[in-house]
């Protein structure tokens, strides 16, 4: 499995601690920007001189309002692929599991099982697509990767395209 499709797959497996870690950066983001002050104040601002500082409403509460959502938009997407891996985890055998855990959330080397392997970088794909349906973004185009059985290759091709 190249580089990027491993550390897909590793972020897959660790989606639990991202989905917490945003949920953290919301508390912390709320904290702060609840314990600001909010009212117009003076103060010095070098040798002598008074400013007048105030709390620009119209700047500062809707760049809030727009973070806030971005982060609770990354927490929903994440919860949705969490959800999807979860089912397509359920619906392995407990010695793929098994490996899998074992290869991407504990960071074991292990000998490589392709057929599991290529199952896992096909249903993260698939995840990957519906989620970017949902959401209204075109996905990403992939490489077409024509090895092995040429009659099987060319079933696949035509399916991809939807002629099949």
């Amino acid at each position: 499995m190249s580089g990027d499709r491993f550390g897909l797959a590793r972020k897959y497996f660790r989606l639990e601690e991202s989905i917490k870690e945003s949920q953290q950066r919301l508390r912390i983001m709320r904290k702060k920007f609840y314990s600001q002050s909010m009212h117009t104040r003076t103060e010095e601002f070098g040798a002598g001189v008074l400013v007048t500082v105030g709390f620009r409403q119209e700047k500062e509460v809707v760049l809030f309002v727009d973070c806030l959502a971005n982060i609770q938009r990354g927490i929903e997407v994440k919860e949705k692929k969490l959800r999807y891996f979860n089912d397509y985890l359920q619906s392995l055998t407990p010695g793929q599991r098994e490996y899998l855990f074992k290869r991407y959330r504990r960071g074991l080397k292990m000998p490589a099982r392709e057929d599991v392997e290529t199952a896992l970088n096909e249903e993260i794909n698939e995840i990957e697509d519906a989620i970017q349906f949902m959401y209204g973004f075109n996905p990403e185009p992939r490489e077409y990767d024509a090895t092995g059985n040429a009659k099987a290759n060319f079933q696949e091709m035509l399916m991809v395209l939807g002629v099949k």
